[in-house]
């Protein structure tokens, strides 16, 4: 990994224009905000580092920015949102495995409110406008002596991505190719943090319900880990339950959901 330059607070003259805005911000929880104009991976930046929790780090670009299973994840300098969120066990440790689950649905309930479209959380990590990927979270533990001591959240964002690689093309969109419109970055940073907030203060059966009404992986016939079958809804760890081809109902709890032809 490239040895991160020292980050500046959210006040530096460094700090892009459309950034600023969270300078005037305000947070159902306090967070601190470091930022890089360029880094590795703001995940492993996080992991790596002495931060305090609910530090937020913001990265203009990132050179190795990757998803689950280590894919990389397109983020060109300046137009996108890559940052992580890190969180100490403060966190009541029945609300740690749903983590994930109140980021996707704090991510697709602010962009949709940002732009009115049609945004809604894929299991287990993915945020969708209509059938394209328009973002990801990636969550990560640091685990010492059997005990969760920090939990990263890394959110990625296809903000004002003009045009994908012709690998992606028919894949990701961002929203601006979705609306037409340029967003600043910050505004949108801040309405994640301020939604992340809610969902993460509700009950697990709440989070649940909310996010399974926003999201059509259920209800849809889905092929996961060698499962195929209608996927049902979440159990209360964030897994889903989907009925078998074979009738039987089984929960996974990692693989990724991928819509499968009824046969």
């Amino acid at each position: 990994m490239k040895t991160a330059m020292p980050p500046c607070d959210i006040f530096s003259d460094a700090v892009p224009e459309d950034l600023c805005t969270l300078r005037g911000s305000s947070f159902d929880t306090p967070y601190n905000f470091a930022y890089y104009a360029e880094i590795d991976s703001t995940n492993d930046t996080a992991k790596a580092g002495d931060f305090p929790s609910q530090t937020v780090l913001i990265a203009d670009a990132q050179l190795k920015g990757r998803g689950r299973y280590t894919r990389d994840w397109y983020s060109p300098s300046g137009v996108n949102i890559s940052m992580s969120i890190v969180i100490k066990p403060e966190t009541p440790p029945e609300m740690l495995s749903l983590m994930n689950t109140a980021a996707s649905l704090a991510v697709s309930r602010a962009l949709r409110a940002a732009t009115g479209l049609d945004v809604w959380p894929k299991w287990p990590n993915d945020v969708y406008i209509g059938t394209k990927k328009a973002g990801g979270i990636l969550s990560e533990s640091i685990i010492a002596g059997g005990a969760i001591v920090k939990l990263v959240i890394g959110i990625g964002i296809n903000v004002n991505t003009g045009q994908f690689p012709i690998e992606l093309k028919d894949k990701a969109t961002s929203l601006l190719i979705e609306s037409g419109v340029k967003y600043g970055r910050g505004r949108i940073i801040a309405a994640i943090l301020q939604e992340f907030d809610k969902c993460r203060s509700y009950p697990a059966k709440r989070l649940i319900s909310e996010w399974t009404a926003m999201s059509r992986t259920i209800g849809s016939y889905v092929s996961i880990s060698g499962h195929r079958g209608i996927a049902k809804g979440l159990n209360e760890d964030g897994s889903l339950v989907i009925t078998s081809e074979n009738g039987k109902t089984v929960a996974i709890n990692t693989g990724e959901a991928a819509n499968a032809a009824c046969r």
